[in-house]
């Protein structure tokens, strides 16, 4: 990231400093556009379920159940059918926020879009804050992309699905490859001679995922 694009993105959030607020409150304040099922008083609902320990799940609009299943001032874990989202509010070095999202639909296998905003819910570009790696990755260091034998997975693998999760304690992120588990239960089991069973892990130094 050059000296440019960091002063830019730090004058950016340091305006947004004093308004930072909690997970919930950003909960409630983000766009209706972006959780189209439940409304802004829908979203009050379920974390003062939450904090009252009691059932926080409700009957959306498309008359499928969401849960509130993790709150604390810092993260959220909604679930809504077969799609969950994250939220993290990651600390900056200039004492700013920044909103890290991530949106997952499993259908079967899960895949991620993995988002940044300000706390005013200004989108941010994601480059700034991560290079994630490519599914080559997940290969492992002996593996041969043309050897026989693989061809056949690649075929199946070719669209690299990618689930990402956030660890609410320390921020750090995974990243899943999950492609593989398209493959029928043999290849599955082969697939293990050529890939990692890891994720890759990212830790947050206050500007990005390194």
């Amino acid at each position: 990231m050059n000296k440019l694009l960091l002063y830019l993105l730090f004058a950016c959030l340091a305006g947004s400093t004093l308004s930072a607020q909690d997970a919930a409150h950003l909960f409630h304040s983000m766009p209706d556009a972006m959780l189209l099922p439940i409304d802004s008083m829908q979203r009050v609902k379920l974390t003062d379920a939450y904090n009252e320990e009691k059932s926080a799940q409700l009957i959306n609009s498309l008359n499928d159940t969401t849960r509130l299943l993790s709150l604390s001032d810092q993260y959220l874990l909604l679930q809504m059918g077969n799609a969950t989202i994250e939220m993290g509010l990651l600390p900056m070095i200039n004492d700013s926020k920044v909103v890290c999202l991530i949106k997952t639909v499993c259908a079967p296998v899960c895949d991620s879009r993995l988002e940044f905003y300000t706390v005013e819910w200004k989108k941010l570009d994601s480059k700034l804050f991560i290079n994630p790696v490519t599914d080559r990755w997940f290969l492992k260091d002996e593996v041969d992309p043309d050897d026989a034998g693989f061809g056949s997975i690649a075929a199946v693998v070719s669209i690299p699905l990618m689930q990402y999760n956030l660890n609410p304690d320390d921020f750090s992120l995974s990243q899943t490859y999950t492609s593989p588990q398209l493959l029928s239960t043999e290849n599955r089991g082969k697939s293990e001679n050529y890939f990692k069973d890891e994720p890759r892990k990212y830790t947050w130094n206050k500007i990005k995922f390194e």
